[in-house]
């Protein structure tokens, strides 16, 4: 199930873009390369493309949460419960490669998240690959012993071998590791004193109303102890 959030990006001149984007498009957003280089203009028109059409130029979550981009610190603050942005999950990327998720028509190819996977591949930004084991999350790193390939296909297909050969790993491959060329912060939106968290990561002042907005978000969040 899908939904929205909220995009902010502080450019090293400290101007704002902001925009509410849909959940799926979250990996286009984060794996641009008009992110990932800094390019102003690019990430205007990024924007553009994703933008639900929504007004609201506020610094606050809305649906799913808020991600944001400072691009002078290298610093991405991600408060938003619908993805770990720091990877690029295999069955999501088999399931576009194969059909079953689509764009609308009028989509451009080159803003797919299988087309920004393999531009990050060819960049040297996978790493590595997770897996489920009884002790939790294990990530092997390619050449210990996944060997880089060049198409998306091989890929998966090796990362599947590595599960299939280990006794250790319950299930296939889970998500494919990125370095990308940001600190990513990940804060849960049930976190105690969120707003206060969020002004330390990101040193912006708040209005009265953004910090009823984040309080009003964290009880939206917040699952009680039973």
């Amino acid at each position: 199930m899908g939904g929205l959030v909220k995009t902010v990006i502080q450019t090293k001149d400290g101007n704002f873009l902001s925009a509410v984007i849909g959940t799926g498009y979250i990996s286009t957003l984060v794996w641009h390369r008009s992110i990932r280089t800094k390019d102003v203009e690019g990430i205007k028109s990024l924007l553009k493309l994703l933008d639900c059409g929504l007004t609201d130029s506020s610094l606050t979550p809305y649906g799913y949460g808020i991600i944001y981009v400072n691009l002078a610190a290298n610093k991405i603050v991600s408060c938003q419960s619908y993805t770990d942005i720091g990877k690029a999950y295999c069955l999501n990327l088999d399931r576009e490669m194969k059909g079953f998720d689509t764009y609308p028509s009028s989509f451009p190819e080159d803003h797919t998240a299988v087309f920004l996977f393999k531009e990050m591949v060819n960049d040297g930004l996978v790493t590595g690959v997770g897996y489920k084991t009884c002790s939790g999350e294990q990530i092997v790193q390619y050449d210990e012993p996944l060997k880089m390939k060049t198409t998306l296909v091989e890929l998966l297909t090796d990362a599947q071998e590595v599960s299939n050969y280990s006794s250790h790993i319950l299930n296939g491959p889970i998500a494919f590791q990125l370095d990308l060329p940001f600190e990513v912060i990940v804060i849960r939106p049930d976190e105690e004193n969120l707003i206060q968290i969020m002004t330390n990561l990101t040193d912006l002042e708040f209005t009265t109303n953004e910090k009823k907005i984040y309080a009003d978000f964290y009880l939206d969040n917040f699952i009680p102890f039973l």
